[in-house]
């Protein structure tokens, strides 16, 4: 190629070049230019780690692993900060005795694989680079969460001749991020008002159940609270939010640790009895609305005590067939409101005596 420039003296002259070759791909993918077919030492390994993979703390672990062998060639000192392990006690290994979890990051989403597939696909596809999080035993027996960032190596003829990457601790990250799963998950199946489970808690609970208790019975109930309205009216919404609390806490009482009850909305409650049949169902159910009746939730000198009752229909998986969650809520709904023409009930469709 030629190129005529324009001089400021004026004077015109011709040069003679070659284009330049495009390093941003190679650059990117980590080839370093001066990368062997044969293994260079240790030494010289790590002075040939591209920046990307330099340590960005004392902590940050440098290694390689050759393709040939898919053992461990070089691992930096740092190593033992993190593992309890010195280098040199890694070096010919792959690892895989010490992780027992792996999460790659693909497509754009981290996915649990098992190490010896995640290190085997590595070698697999050397023209891409790897991010991944490990859980590694310590030394010491703890276990700690590990970043892996990974790029291929390349010899001159272009061939991956193996992998470098950086390893650093994430375990606050992971434990942070594990923290927070969780209360987002609290929320979606909690009750902001009572902190009891809510309606959907209550649904996908009674679906394993009755999975689960196919021979066997098991009975829900679905509680209101009798005229609430009247709460709200005469003794405000303060009051009508502290008797929602209260009626729950109260139901908990009289139940078993087995037992599951929700909010499901409004002044509505919902409870799951496993391995229990209507007839003892239908006890529980009377003892909760006795005892909600006795209880003065609110003293008033203007309007008096606040006390509430408590209606309830009460189904169990014997009373229909075919049964699923649905039609044994819509069961025990349907009786809610028999319950509630006269208030202050229970029922169940069938009579005990005491």
């Amino acid at each position: 190629m030629r190129v005529q420039p324009n001089f400021l003296q004026s004077s015109m002259r011709w040069v003679c070049g070659t284009p330049l070759q495009d390093m941003v791909h190679r650059l990117m993918h980590h080839k370093p230019l001066e990368e062997k077919k044969t293994y260079p030492s240790n030494d010289a390994v790590h002075r040939a780690v591209p920046a990307a993979f330099q340590p960005n703390t004392p902590f940050d672990v440098q290694y390689r692993i050759n393709s040939h062998t898919q053992k461990i060639s070089h691992m930096s000192p740092a190593i033992i900060r993190l593992t309890g392990y010195h280098a040199d006690e890694l070096l010919g290994t792959d690892l895989s005795h010490l992780i027992e979890e792996t999460r790659v990051l693909k497509h754009q989403r981290m996915e649990t694989i098992d190490y010896s597939i995640f290190l085997q696909e590595r070698l697999n596809e050397p023209f891409k680079s790897w991010e991944a999080d490990h859980l590694l035993k310590t030394k010491q027996g703890n276990y700690i969460w590990l970043s892996d960032i990974s790029a291929p190596i390349y010899n001159e003829q272009n061939d991956c001749v193996g992998l470098m990457g950086s390893l650093r601790d994430i375990t606050g990250r992971i434990q942070a991020e594990e923290h927070s799963r969780k209360h987002l998950v609290e929320l979606a199946y909690s009750d902001a008002l009572t902190g009891l489970g809510n309606r959907r808690l209550f649904f996908e609970k009674l679906s394993e159940s009755l999975i689960s208790q196919q021979n066997d019975s098991c009975s829900i109930m679905v509680i209101d609270i009798d005229h609430f309205k009247q709460i709200n009216d005469t003794y405000g919404h303060f009051v009508g939010d502290h008797v929602i609390r209260e009626v729950g806490q109260i139901i908990q009482q009289c139940l078993a640790p087995e037992d599951i009850l929700t909010r499901l909305g409004g002044e509505e409650y919902g409870i799951i009895l496993p391995h229990t049949p209507v007839r003892n169902a239908y006890w529980v159910a009377e003892r909760i609305a006795r005892k909600i009746s006795h209880h003065a939730f609110y003293q008033d000198e203007v309007h008096g005590n606040a006390y509430v009752t408590v209606s309830i229909g009460v189904a169990d998986t014997k009373t229909n067939t075919p049964i699923n969650a649905d039609s044994l809520f819509t069961e025990a709904d349907a009786r809610l409101y028999v319950a509630k023409v006269t208030r202050n009930q229970v029922y169940c469709g069938e009579t005990y005596q005491s």
